[in-house]
């Protein structure tokens, strides 16, 4: 404790210091981490929180792939297009000013863990040049292209491991989808159009396999007929395919499909030498046929339902409740971001996408750090001794049927889905089969990876009452160790290799494909396996410590924010949910017509006339 407070207090010295010295504040994200717990977030009384770190936002829901898979994780991908890369410091900044306002108009106040401070500290801090950049690009000091490349560069370094930046060789890619293509349709079948359409539906699996292999992993495509200009352009594209001799004619048409069936996914500009291009450069795809770009991907560790199942090996595993492909719902009493009355939730929002509630939410469980179970846990993950509780997500079985994951995490991933809530019901959950692992190519390299996350934790409850599974009994014994943790997160048998030390290799695991169709109550697809042929390495994202920053309400007690039920008519809840939904996009506004700032601000003002 004496070690944290001194922390504290030499950071706020630093603060004050070099301002009156005019020296440059240098606050970094190391130092932010290092005065934060370790893991979770530790508090004594449940109150509501805001976001304090710095992932950017994707307004545009085609881009967005969210996904939880076996092992219990869960993956948000995204391109970062023009818009997300230029309105990314000015996010920052509007968040801040919101906060920032919110404080001075006392109507919130901070509590426990200063990490407001630290957040603003990085803001002003000289080693990311937040403010400066955006007031020369004001002041037309430095243009849109090096606006965007310091933006880029300053995201790459508030978010270590999660900005990749990909080089496709699309005209590879397309030349083995050929191939692909020869190999799916018998040589004896017709080639008539109709016998096409005809082929394709009788296989429908296969197909949706044989699409989304155009980019592995970058496409996600599952209704194969919902689309009529999709589906048509598939018919012609395998056609063209099966019929031409003429490798410039079939690249075009290849190159003709995946536009269509990325619906302008990865249709933005980047910079390339100093300049903005097209993220696609196909001007002569029998030539060279690029996608260059950007991207940003997050990893975060998820408790599931508390039930298990067995897979192919006898391996008994954590069961996914929801497999399928779903969008988040929104209600009579609530929007999409539904903050629940009950305090277990965290005023945090709870998003679902099942009707009878089931989707993601905080832990839900809080460890009595005064516990003996659980007291050693002060020293291990840094929390203050003053604390007495702490939310840590554990990653197996522990919920009645939703998703979970860290508080911040939650807040966090709000932050990236759009602001608006009907752009963010157009954004899918991607629901694995619980047997099937999450293979990507997460850096673009060619060679795709079972994703995972450096995060070994789980506990069990108290009991099986509703009360009782709010409490955390103890710590399972394999916590804290990669080799036994992975024993009953993954199963020992048949599944993974241990080929030297912290490095595993997956035996040829599966993978789930998702296909449109009367499925299982609300699902907008089935799942359906596909093993791989190859060994696959897993790849281990770096867990990053949570950043949230709990704060009172004036003149109102916790307690009081559960009055009334509904969402739309109390101030509190509002007030909540808005800090989740706060857009920025600067001098860029009108430009990026989907920029959710105006719809931010007329809630924003509204909301404060009531207080």
């Amino acid at each position: 404790m004496l070690n944290y407070l001194r922390s504290v207090f030499l950071l706020i010295f630093i603060a004050t210091s070099v301002r009156v010295f005019a020296q440059p504040y240098t606050f970094t994200l190391d130092n932010y981490d290092n005065l934060i717990p370790k893991m979770g977030v530790a508090f004594n009384e449940v109150h509501p929180s805001f976001y304090t770190g710095f992932a950017p936002k994707q307004e545009n829901p085609n881009r967005i792939e969210f996904r939880v898979a076996r092992g219990n994780q869960a993956r948000v991908t995204f391109p970062l297009d023009e818009q997300a890369v230029l309105t990314y410091l000015y996010g920052l900044e509007k968040r801040n000013r919101i906060y920032s306002e919110l404080m001075e108009r006392k109507i919130i106040s901070p509590v426990y863990v200063p990490q407001y401070s630290y957040f603003k500290g990085i803001i002003d801090s000289s080693i990311y040049d937040i403010g400066r950049t955006t007031s020369y690009f004001a002041k037309k000091k430095i243009g849109r292209e090096e606006l965007y490349i310091k933006s880029l560069a300053i995201m790459e370094k508030l978010n270590p491991g999660r900005v990749f930046f990909l080089r496709f060789n699309l005209r590879k890619y397309f030349l083995n989808w050929s191939k692909n293509v020869n190999d799916f349709y018998p040589d004896d079948a017709g080639l008539e159009t109709i016998d096409i359409k005809k082929y394709l539906i009788q296989n429908s699996r296969n197909t949706i396999v044989l699409v989304n292999s155009l980019l592995p992993g970058r496409i996600n495509f599952f209704n194969l007929t919902g689309n009529v200009e999709i589906f048509n352009g598939l018919v012609t594209t395998i056609q063209t395919i099966l019929l031409s001799k003429n490798e410039t004619e079939t690249l075009k048409a290849t190159l003709e499909f995946f536009l269509k069936v990325t619906q302008n996914k990865f249709q933005f500009r980047i910079i390339e030498n100093g300049k903005f291009v097209s993220a696609i450069q196909c001007q002569n795809p029998d030539r060279s046929c690029m996608l260059i770009y950007p991207e940003y991907t997050a990893i975060y560790p998820v408790g599931t339902v508390i039930d298990y199942t067995n897979d192919n090996d006898g391996n008994l595993i954590p069961h996914i409740r929801n497999q399928g492909v779903w969008s988040f719902l929104k209600r009579s009493y609530h929007d999409v971001d539904h903050i629940r009355s009950e305090s277990y939730y965290g005023f945090i929002p709870k998003m679902d996408w099942q009707a009878e509630g089931n989707g993601i939410h905080n832990p839900a469980v809080r460890k009595n750090l005064k516990s003996k179970n659980f007291k050693y846990l002060k020293e291990k993950l840094q929390i203050p001794n003053e604390y007495n509780y702490l939310w840590a997500v554990s990653r197996g079985g522990v919920s009645h049927g939703c998703v979970r994951t860290g508080a911040a995490y939650l807040w966090e991933l709000r932050q990236i889905l759009p602001t608006t809530s009907a752009a963010m019901r157009k954004v899918y959950y991607f629901g694995n089969k619980s047997t099937d692992y999450d293979v990507f190519d997460i850096d673009g390299n060619g060679r795709p990876e079972v994703m995972g996350v450096n995060y070994y934790f789980a506990y069990s409850l108290m009991g099986a009452s509703d009360v009782l599974r709010r409490e955390g009994s103890k710590v399972i014994p394999q916590s804290f160790n990669q080799e036994e943790f992975f024993k009953i997160l993954y199963g020992m048998k048949n599944q993974y290799q241990m080929i030297s030390q912290n490095q595993f290799v997956f035996l040829k695991p599966q993978q789930t494909f998702f296909l449109s169709g009367r499925g299982n109550e609300d699902s907008l697809a089935l799942t359906f396996s596909r093993n791989l042929t190859t060994n696959v390495p897993l790849y281990e994202q770096v867990y990053s410590p949570e950043k949230l920053q709990f704060y009172k309400i004036k003149g109102i007690s916790s307690d009081s924010i559960s009055e009334p039920v509904s969402n739309k008519t109390n101030k509190y809840k509002l007030l909540v949910r808005l800090m989740g939904r706060i857009s920025g996009c600067g001098s860029f506004q009108e430009e990026f017509t989907n920029c959710g700032e105006s719809a931010f601000n007329q809630e924003f003002s509204s909301l404060l006339e009531r207080f």
